[in-house]
């Protein structure tokens, strides 16, 4: 899963500001007892979907302020590398909800279309490109589709074209 879902209350009472990750994974947590396995997994689904979302593209919504600090902990090495929703509190949920209700498409069942956002510095090659730790950004247009609850088929297309100018 992208980004961390960890919750740890003893750090809430202690004064520590939540972040997303941690507020979505006391949500799960809390509705585990609550829901049928098969529902709570399918809510696990779309927080996954959404962490995603939000820690690929989330960050074009911060303040100069509020970036130059994602950028630092962003483009971390290692252990200090850290992801939008592991930084941020939930307090940046909601205005970048809508961004990605516009990326989710269900056309036509079994099928689903989204538009994926990428800003990311892969390190070497990226569909045979020699990025090697340069930021990147593109989009990809997929589409699924779904068998029995899992993804059988999967159409994908990305502009190679656009990455290759950014170099």
């Amino acid at each position: 899963m992208a980004g961390k879902l960890d919750f740890d209350a003893g750090q809430a009472a202690m004064g520590h500001k939540l972040t997303i990750s941690e507020v979505l994974a006391e949500y799960l947590r809390m509705e585990r007892g609550r829901l049928a396995p098969k529902t709570h997994a399918r809510y696990t689904e779309v927080i996954v979907l959404f962490t995603q979302s939000l820690n690929g593209y989330a960050a074009n919504s911060l303040s100069q302020f509020e970036r130059a600090r994602f950028d630092k902990l962003f483009n971390a090495e290692g252990e200090q590398h850290r992801e939008f929703c592991d930084i941020f509190g939930p307090e940046h949920i909601l205005e970048n909800v809508g961004e990605f209700l516009n990326y989710l498409l269900i056309s036509e069942p079994p099928r689903v279309a989204s538009r994926l956002s990428f800003d990311c510095r892969p390190k070497g090659l990226l569909f045979g490109l020699h990025v090697n730790g340069k930021r990147v950004s593109f989009t990809e247009n997929v589409f699924y589709e779904f068998r029995d609850e899992r993804i059988e088929k999967v159409w994908s297309v990305i502009d190679k074209a656009a990455i290759e100018s950014q170099f």
